[in-house]
Parts: C-alpha cells; structure tokens; sequence
C-alpha cells in the first residue's frame, strides 16, 4: 500500500512539472491569440508644412480629409472592385482545383 502511494505521488509530481514545463517553455507550439492590428486609411497628399522657425520643435499637424460622401463613395467603389477581383480569383482557384 505504501509503495502504490508513493508512485502515485510521483506520477502526480511528474505530470505536473511536465505540463508546466511544456506551457512556460519558450518554443511553445500553441498559438496566442492576438488582436488585428487596426487598419489605417490612407490620406491624401497635402501641400508640405512650412519650416518651423529655428528653436521649435518639429511638429505635423495631418488635416482630416477624405470624409466627405464623394469620398467615401469613391472608396465603396474601391472596394466593390476588388471584391469582384476576389470573387473571380476565387472562382479561378476553384476550377482549377476541381479540374484536378
């Protein structure tokens, strides 16, 4: 009875310095789920800033632009444009994987 006990308990001491070798090893093959990186939209090109005078720190100020509806229309167009060309990859793809 004494010696089951004691493979038991080691049984439990070694599975629990496995799994916690295996979750705080560096290599790990499990992946870590991260959060997208937030997409910026790009603006358009403005007239450079003028120099600041000797003395002051460099600093950009960016106007808003590009939130106008023709703008915003335009960008929606955009899109619609390269889903189609995605949809048509796509069908691309398909077919040559189905003629296979």
């Amino acid at each position: 009875m004494k010696k089951a006990i004691i493979i038991i308990v080691a049984v439990i001491i070694l599975g629990g310095g496995a799994w916690w070798y295996f979750n705080n090893s560096a290599g790990s093959a499990a992946p870590v789920a991260t959060a997208p990186a937030p997409l910026v939209p790009t603006q358009k090109a403005t007239e450079p800033a003028a120099p600041a005078p000797a003395g002051t720190p460099n600093t950009v100020t960016i106007p808003a632009s590009g939130s106008t509806d023709a703008d915003l229309s335009q960008e929606a167009a955009a899109v619609d444009m390269q889903m189609s060309g995605l949809n048509s990859d796509n069908t691309s793809a398909d077919n040559g994987l189905n003629s296979q």
